[in-house]
């Protein structure tokens, strides 16, 4: 069981508690299971809440989206493909950045404008390094 899985059944008391869960999660078809976690990621917020939790927060259901996605196996590697696959990774980073930005807490409103005059932008990680 990867960790995200672990970590979302932690709770429960009874393994009959686990697999009724695990069971309810996963026979939900890919696309509404998607669906469900983006609108997750969406609506998600800091609410007053330490900013390690509220990363923490955010960071399951990113892995979680993740582990969802079904990419083609890349055979061969060439310039085009390194270079694609970087501006990939890139616009991901800055997807979750802007996620992670949006639901902060106005408290935190200056740093969340330095932090997004920075050239480059930052990763979320070092976002979540300087607000700490």
């Amino acid at each position: 069981m990867n960790d995200t899985i672990k970590r979302s059944v932690l709770y429960y008391n009874l393994a009959r508690e686990i697999w009724a869960n695990l069971e309810r999660r996963f026979t939900v078809s890919n696309g509404a299971l998607k669906y469900k976690l983006n609108k997750e990621l969406y609506d998600i917020k800091q609410e007053g809440q330490p900013i390690n939790e509220y990363y923490t927060r955010l960071s399951v259901l990113w892995e979680d989206i993740e582990n969802l996605n079904d990419f083609p196996a890349i055979t061969q590697m060439n310039d085009e493909i390194r270079a694609f696959l970087n501006a990939v990774r890139k616009q991901k980073e800055e997807q979750q950045l802007f996620q992670f930005l949006n639901g902060l807490d106005d408290d935190y409103s200056q740093q969340r404008s330095q932090l997004l005059l920075q050239t480059p932008l930052p990763t979320v990680k070092t976002a979540l390094a300087q607000l700490q």
